[in-house]
């Protein structure tokens, strides 16, 4: 059975105006975690509000493309008939993206007792999979496309955690990521016994 974990202090979130502007602060933080504590981060709802919208949208410019040709007999050229199917491809495309991030690609974070396994990032360089043991640092970085937290290897390469598409704070999963990381590494909190 999976518990669901929520901010623990959603007024200190919603209070401070900073927060509110960031864009990978937005969505209901339905990040689970079983028993073994496996965490599962989800993507954000909102990516899948978007690509919905983006082929409704090719969807509606293609059949307004189209009832303006029936309407208009001068028109009904061929050019405008592949410029319909064009628009309609898009569609088919946007569609086959769609499903191809939310369904083929499966879950893109996971967390395990003893490594990870990162789908978040298209890139060639960032690492997919790693154990603790094999990380060495935890950090942040923003780039032109939002937040990243990065995870450096010990042997130099180095996977990047898109922190913006992710149905998690940017905070909390940093913070996520350095705990799994001490217990890894046999660091306990100072106090703890």
């Amino acid at each position: 059975m999976a518990r669901q974990l929520q901010d623990p202090q959603p007024e200190r979130a919603a209070a401070s105006p900073e927060a509110a502007e960031s864009p990978a602060d937005f969505g209901s933080e339905t990040t689970e975690v079983d028993e073994s504590g496996t965490m599962v981060v989800r993507f954000r709802p909102a990516l899948r509000v978007r690509i919905l919208g983006m082929a409704c949208a090719w969807l509606g410019i293609a059949i307004v493309v189209d009832v303006v040709r029936r309407a208009i007999p001068g028109l009904d050229h061929p050019f405008v008939t592949a410029v319909e199917w064009i628009l309609l491809a898009a569609v088919g495309v946007v569609v086959a993206w769609g499903a191809w991030i939310f369904v083929g690609r499966g879950t893109p974070l996971v967390m395990t007792r003893d490594g990870f396994r990162n789908r978040t990032t298209w890139r060639r360089e960032s690492v997919r999979e790693a154990t603790w043991s094999e990380v060495s640092n935890v950090r942040r970085m923003e780039a032109a496309t939002g937040p990243f937290v990065v995870l450096e290897l010990r042997d130099g390469r180095r996977s990047l955690i898109a922190a913006g598409v992710l149905d998690i704070k940017v905070e909390r999963l940093e913070s996520e990521l350095r705990t799994r990381l001490d217990a890894a590494h046999g660091y306990r909190p100072l106090g703890a016994d």
